[in-house]
């Protein structure tokens, strides 16, 4: 009875745990194990004198152990770099000229023909700049010549033709419409050679000789350079209405200005002013400025769908 009570009271034992065996349960020794690791690194002394006290050092290593232990690592060596060589200056680059094209650029489709150049968008669809426009006013090339005298055959094949307003004394000449024209489309310098040239042809066929009157020839040559003058720096606007009264404008300017260079009449010829501005030049003005305000329009017009088709 006494066997089986001691029996009992080692299994109910509160240190005894599961897997521990009957009558002894979990000693003292793998506590002390325990402890002892949870202890720091520093406290703990593996050999000699620095061993805790009532316990046996670790012997040390013997042989090539403790030559191992004792073996230093070498520091590792560092590989000297050689000196950067020094920077190769480079050639200079052939001219654009010579450059040869490494990538050629290839086409992925066909471009069909343009028979006519389209207007980019950012410019109005307009009869707009002259040739002249496109380099500057004085320029002087082919085109400019071609035009001017082209302009200057037309006026003298149709400068004879000319009306009077009935009840007045006024002369309207149509044709002289074409001389600011061609100074606004054409440049400053066809302008003043069609004016110029057409008026003393006019004047040949006419009788009264090729420089009789030669200063209202310079003078029909200063509406057109002048037309072309301001027709360049003057910004043409992009509505089509806008621009039918810009042309009349310019060319009005152009006939009021020009025509001031005919006051030579009273200055070489013995005339009084009186006479040269009410007997010469206001007529001439309102013939004239009549003329360019209704043509010169009309003859802008009818040169749009022109213009690209003779090659401007």
């Amino acid at each position: 009875m006494g066997d089986r009570r001691d029996r009992q009271r080692v299994l109910h034992h509160p240190r005894r745990r599961h897997g521990a065996r009957a009558g002894r349960p979990r000693g003292g020794r793998r506590r002390r194990r325990d402890r002892r690791r949870r202890q720091p690194r520093r406290g703990r002394a593996r050999h000699g004198a620095l061993a805790r006290p009532g316990r046996r050092p670790r012997p040390l290593p013997r042989g090539a152990a403790r030559d191992r232990l004792r073996a230093r690592r070498p520091a590792p060596r560092t590989r000297e770099r050689p000196p950067p060589a020094p920077a190769r200056p480079r050639p200079a680059p052939p001219p654009c000229a010579a450059r040869p094209r490494q990538h050629p650029r290839r086409r992925t489709h066909r471009r069909s023909p343009q028979l006519l150049s389209l207007p980019r968008k950012d410019t109005p669809v307009t009869a707009t700049t002259s040739t002249a426009a496109k380099t500057g006013p004085w320029a002087v090339s082919s085109r400019t010549i071609v035009f001017g005298a082209v302009g200057a055959a037309l006026y003298g094949a149709l400068g004879a033709l000319s009306f009077v307003i009935p009840g007045t004394m006024i002369s309207i000449r149509p044709a002289i419409a074409i001389i600011p024209f061609v100074g606004l489309r054409f440049g400053p310098v066809a302008g003043f050679f069609t004016g110029a040239v057409g008026n003393a042809i006019v004047d040949q066929i006419m009788g009264y000789g090729f420089l009789t009157y030669w200063n209202w020839s310079i003078a029909n040559g200063l509406v057109g350079l002048l037309a072309g003058l301001i027709g360049y720096y003057a910004k043409e606007p992009r509505t089509t209405g806008r621009q039918l009264v810009w042309a009349a404008a310019i060319a009005v300017a152009a006939v009021v200005v020009g025509l001031l260079f005919t006051a030579t009449d009273f200055l070489f010829l013995g005339q009084t002013f009186q006479y040269w501005f009410f007997g010469s030049y206001l007529l001439a003005i309102l013939a004239t400025g009549i003329t360019a305000v209704i043509l010169v329009p009309v003859l802008d017009r009818v040169w749009k769908p022109l213009q690209n088709l003779a090659g401007r």
